[in-house]
């Protein structure tokens, strides 16, 4: 019994591992393409600011207004929650890869670098502590 239990707790562990490896790659690409000057840079204006209930309690995350190149405009939910530093009215420069404008998020992303290294290491200590299981 306990054998089957030390191998189920180790499948999780590696499928968990797995699965936030691959949600990290996908984004990772996607920010390396933004940084690497493949994104477009355009001034958006905060025009509403949106309540989200989900989780343990209510977060509120700008709405900003971007108009692109050929005068198409867009309303995008900001990726990071917090209006304090995003008032109505204020402007912030955004940045979207072509193609994807709805998928537009203030530039200097350094909250998904730390987002980022934060995952990894969780990852990672996820991998010792399996190897540390297997090795026991």
């Amino acid at each position: 019994m306990g054998s089957l239990l030390f191998w189920g707790l180790t499948v999780t562990a590696a499928l968990f591992c797995a699965g936030m490896i691959a949600a990290l790659a996908k984004l990772f690409r996607r920010d390396l393409r933004l940084w690497r000057g493949e994104g477009v840079s355009v001034e958006g204006r905060v025009v509403d600011h949106v309540e989200d209930r989900s989780g343990d309690g209510t977060s509120k995350y700008p709405v900003y207004e971007f108009t692109t190149g050929n005068g198409r405009k867009y309303n995008v939910r900001g990726s990071v929650s917090g209006v304090r530093r995003a008032p109505l009215g204020s402007t912030r420069r955004l940045v979207y890869l072509p193609g994807a404008e709805h998928e537009a998020e203030p530039a200097g992303l350094g909250i998904r670098w730390f987002l980022y290294s934060t995952l990894i290491a969780a990852t990672v200590g996820s991998g010792w502590f399996v190897v540390s299981l297997l090795t026991a």
